[in-house]
This record gives structure tokens, C-alpha cells and sequence, in this order.
């Protein structure tokens, strides 16, 4: 057993003379796991971050802070083959001595990474299986959760195209074409179905909540999120009042701004994964982070003079057409109808597709 501390149930310490029976409470965790481009930053900088017990990631937080960022690295997920589990049981340790006395007054504990998510080269979602095996070993005396925020697939996967446009010298409408198509082909890209099915074999069908980005401006969607993730500090009615979704790339409901292309940023991409692969986090740190920096400005240094002629191009939009929207939605219909039967939720109100007997 790794930690004393986490029980739901009584336990007993004994002394020379008497037995004392201690009540400790200990919290669930809740991962929220992405997915990208579905408001994870929203939910990071401007909810949870205001919430007791949450664990990272936002905005400005230090990475000694960051155990979102700190838990991904040490997960199977992106360009790592495998995870540490050994190391999440030490940064459980971290967590329980960094909230000290308040650990035992805890409910629950938020810990929110998008990149969770992320497939590697062996398997499609390998979070399940670790979350799975963290559910079944590590954290044994409160419920391991699930948060899962899903998007329409045509809309998601041009704002991921966006996205990664800063490190895509070629970006452009014809480029996006030849990037959609690509992912339809892919026959490990996306598998909405799969991951509820997966995620709630793995945790209990009442331990994983999924929410869609399309009832983002609705109250069913923060309430649901408040509900499921027991927010003490967010009000529903207020945050309707106070805020406003706006997505700064977005010129207009099916048309994107592209980023301008970042030599720093595609550096970084390519060395962060290679590192990630090859490297681990926890290993001679000093000597990682002082190569990896030298191994980004070499290579920022080669893209900067390569592609010199992308950094002075007029990057435009791009657009997602009318046809592409339905080859898309056509192409991911049927496991939106085998997700509809398992979360009990009609897909065709949210226009993930249209029903053969419309």
C-alpha cells in the first residue's frame, strides 16, 4: 500500500493501552482528459482553476504546480511508449504532503490535461488502461472519474488544423483538403464511440461524464459540469452573466484565421517529441533541459532560414465547405449512432449527423 492516508472507510491506530477509531473521508480524482480543441483551456484558466483541490494545468502556474503537466509526462500518452507508474505513485506522495492537513478535508481533486487524450504508436487510447490500473492499485479509497468534452468531428478537426498551422509552413485551403482526407483514412482517428464504451468498462458508467461542445452557451452543459465535478465556487446564472465564448482565430462560423508560421514553434514540437520518446522527464533534468534548449535553437536556426519565405507570406483562412462538412459527419456516422445508444443522448440534435429516416 503507498499511502496510510487514503481511506473512505474507518480504520483503526493502536497504542499500548487502547484502539482509536479515526473517520477519514478521503477524496475521488477527477481526470479531466481533453478532449483538444473541445475548451479545455476555458475550463482550466476560468473554472477549475478557482476551485480547491484542483491540480493543474492553467495558465502562468509553475511546473512544480503543474501536476496535470507533471502527470501527463509520466503517462503512455503522445510520443511516450510507455508510463511510470512508479513515478505517479511518488507525485500522489507530492500532492498528499503539498495539501498537508487540508488533504483529508478534500471531496475530490481536479487534475485537467487535454493531451491525455493523445494515442501513442502501440494503442489508440492508453489513458484508459493507466487510469485503469492507477483506479485498481493507487488510488484504491476514493473513485477514479473521467471528464470527457467531444466535438463535432468536421468543426474539431479544422480547429486542430489551425491550430498546428504555426508549425506548417504549407498551410492553406488545399492543405486542409489534403489533411482531412488524411484523417478519414486513418483508422485510428477519433473513435468517440470507443472511448465511452472503453472509459466506462475501465471506471463505472457513472464515474465517466461526457460532455459536448455544441451545448457549450447552454445551461445543461454547466450544470452537468458542476454537477459531475463538484464545483463549490461556480455559479452557473453569474458565469452566464459575466462571460463570453469567443474564439479569436474564428472570422466567422465555418472560417478560420491561420497562425502565422513559428519557426520557434515547430522546433519545439519536433524536439519535445523526439525527447518525450526517448528521454524521460526525470532523468539527469539539468543536462535534459540545457540540451533540449540547444537542440530547439538549432533547429529553429534551420527552419528560419528554409522556410524564410513562409514568414513573410499573408497566411489567409481556410474554410470548412459545406462538402467537406458532410463527407466528414457521413464518414463518422455510424459510431455516433453506437455512441446515441450507450450515453442515451440524440447526436443528430447536435448535427454530428443525420439519421437515415430523415
Amino acid at each position: 500500500m503507498y499511502f496510510v492516508g487514503f481511506f473512505k472507510a474507518p480504520f483503526f491506530l493502536e497504542n499500548e493501552n487502547q484502539t482509536f477509531k479515526v473517520n477519514c473521508v478521503m477524496p475521488d480524482i477527477i481526470f479531466h482528459i481533453g478532449l483538444p480543441k473541445c475548451a479545455s483551456t476555458t475550463l482550466q484558466s476560468r473554472v477549475f482553476k478557482n476551485e480547491n483541490g484542483y491540480l493543474g494545468t492553467h495558465e502562468k502556474l509553475s511546473y512544480k504546480k503543474n501536476y496535470g503537466l507533471q502527470f501527463e509526462q509520466l503517462t503512455p500518452t503522445g510520443p511516450r511508449l510507455f508510463g511510470d507508474f512508479n513515478g505517479v505513485a511518488a507525485l500522489f506522495k507530492k500532492i498528499k504532503d503539498d495539501f498537508s492537513n487540508d488533504f483529508n478535508n478534500q471531496e475530490r481533486f481536479i487534475l485537467s490535461s487535454e493531451l491525455l487524450s493523445n494515442r501513442n504508436k502501440l494503442i489508440d487510447r492508453p489513458i484508459i488502461p493507466f487510469l485503469k490500473k492507477i483506479n485498481d492499485k493507487l488510488w484504491p479509497y476514493g473513485a477514479v472519474k473521467v471528464l470527457l468534452v467531444v466535438r463535432n468531428p468536421a468543426q474539431r478537426m479544422v480547429s486542430e488544423y489551425v491550430q498546428i498551422s504555426c508549425s506548417n509552413p504549407n498551410a492553406s485551403q488545399n492543405d486542409l483538403g489534403d489533411y482531412l482526407v488524411n484523417k478519414m483514412n486513418d483508422p485510428r482517428n477519433l473513435e468517440y464511440d470507443k472511448w465511452v464504451e472503453e472509459l466506462q468498462q475501465a471506471l463505472g458508467v457513472k464515474n465517466v461524464c461526457v460532455l459536448f461542445m455544441e451545448e457549450i452557451n447552454k445551461e445543461i452543459f454547466w450544470d452537468q459540469l458542476k454537477s459531475f465535478c463538484d464545483l463549490k465556487k461556480f455559479d452557473t446564472k453569474k458565469w452566464f452573466l459575466s462571460n463570453k465564448r469567443e474564439n479569436t482565430r474564428k472570422k466567422d462560423h465555418n472560417v478560420w484565421n491561420l497562425r502565422p508560421f513559428s519557426p520557434q514553434k515547430k522546433a519545439f514540437s519536433i524536439v519535445s517529441n523526439v525527447y518525450a520518446l526517448v528521454w524521460p522527464v526525470r532523468l539527469f533534468k539539468t543536462l535534459r533541459s540545457l540540451l533540449f534548449r540547444i537542440s530547439v535553437t538549432l533547429l529553429r536556426s534551420y527552419f528560419s532560414i528554409k522556410y524564410k519565405k513562409s514568414l513573410s507570406n499573408e497566411r489567409g483562412t481556410v474554410a470548412l465547405t459545406p462538402v467537406l462538412e458532410k463527407k466528414i459527419n457521413t464518414y463518422y456516422k455510424p459510431q455516433f449512432e453506437r455512441m446515441d445508444k450507450r450515453i442515451d443522448k440524440d447526436l443528430t440534435k447536435l448535427r454530428y449527423y443525420v439519421s437515415s429516416e430523415m
